[in-house]
């Protein structure tokens, strides 16, 4: 029993130095990404650590690079202008979103 205190002293020491990397960062807890398909436009919202960036593609000359791994990105580009999307979706549900678009893109949404 006498013993016990020792061994305490030492997780007790380390937890503060071990600990930090494992707690969440509040700075991304709002982050998100909003993808608006509208009026031949492709509207892309990003906010991250507090820092908003907007992206407005067009459709008519819009490229989607599909995801081939797992971890890649959706890659959009249209006269120029490249925005990776997918950031806060799993590999499935990122790749998924990929072909949604694309099936929306190609199906003549922006034609109005």
């Amino acid at each position: 029993m006498v013993g016990r205190w020792k061994i305490l002293f030492f997780p007790a020491r380390e937890m503060p130095a071990v600990a930090p990397p494992f707690l969440p960062s509040p700075r991304h807890a709002t982050d998100y990404e909003h993808i608006v398909l509208a009026n031949g436009q492709l509207l892309v919202e990003k906010v991250s650590a507090g820092k908003m960036s907007t992206t407005q593609l067009e459709l008519y000359f819009l490229r989607l690079q599909m995801p081939t791994h797992p971890s890649d990105l959706i890659h959009l580009e249209s006269k120029g202008v490249a925005v990776d999307i997918g950031y806060f979706a799993t590999g499935p549900h990122r790749r998924a979103l990929a072909q949604e678009l694309r099936a929306e893109v190609q199906g003549g949404l922006f034609s109005n």
